[in-house]
């Protein structure tokens, strides 16, 4: 799904928006599904995990939210005085000079550059089965993960955190239109990223790391993860290669 969006904008500004309207966008998202379910199963000791009935609703839902994105893409994405730095940009840097070997490593999903104001946007995309509630948007930890890497893009690439903005670019897997309109696929939820968010995503990521490594980098032995919220989106969360304790 990230994918297809990524190869659309790409097309989009490194040739034309006619050329991305002709992108056989429901072929490109087939090719992507088949191979990250690939990819999972041999992952999983080559058990199936879904089923063709699960698997086709999937791939409705995920060809619909492509198909409006196409659709709307210019309320979200303008030509006009923009470019598109890169997809996947990649950023890895020390957080604390203290601990040198110990990096940072992140993949921003698309990253943009408004030329009349010299600004850069960073924008995740996220899936969500209906939108972000009130709840989601206020959620701390999604929030300093896009102002880390507001934070570290700024360091890496030496551009001011006041010429930085972030968005989340939400897209519903889910939709239940009303007798009177229709409801979007797409939602757009820009957080609050200034001087007091980069303070505390600076002191969290310190203390994981004083906490975590020594000063040669290595894992201390005598510092054990506990499971948390954020378990949930790990990939080896409760297999044999997950050490927290429950």
């Amino acid at each position: 799904m990230h994918e297809v969006i990524q190869h659309y904008l790409t097309v989009m500004y490194e040739e034309s928006i006619a050329a991305a309207d002709r992108l056989n966008t429901s072929e490109l998202f087939e090719e992507t599904l088949r191979e990250e379910y690939a990819k999972q199963y041999k992952s999983n000791n080559k058990q199936h995990f879904s089923n063709p009935v699960e698997l086709r609703e999937f791939y409705d839902d995920g060809v619909e939210k492509i198909r409006e994105f196409a659709k709307k893409k210019g309320k979200y994405f303008s030509k006009r005085g923009w470019h598109l730095v890169g997809c996947e940009t990649h950023i890895m840097l020390p957080p604390n000079e203290n601990y040198p070997n110990v990096l940072f490593q992140g993949y921003l999903d698309v990253v943009m550059y408004h030329e009349p104001t010299n600004k850069f946007r960073i924008i995740d995309i996220k899936t969500s089965r209906q939108g972000w509630s009130k709840y989601q948007k206020s959620d701390q930890n999604k929030q300093l993960q896009l102002t880390a890497y507001k934070k570290y893009f700024s360091e890496q690439f030496n551009i001011p955190r006041e010429d930085i903005e972030v968005e989340f670019f939400i897209v519903k897997r889910k939709t239940y239109d009303s007798e009177e309109y229709a409801v979007s696929r797409i939602q757009s939820f820009i957080p609050a990223s200034g001087k007091v968010k980069m303070n505390k995503v600076e002191k969290t990521i310190n203390k994981f790391i004083e906490e975590a490594f020594d000063k040669t980098g290595h894992r201390d032995t005598e510092h054990q993860p506990t499971e948390n919220n954020n378990c949930k989106w790990c990939p080896f969360h409760k297999t044999h290669l997950c050490s927290a304790t429950f």
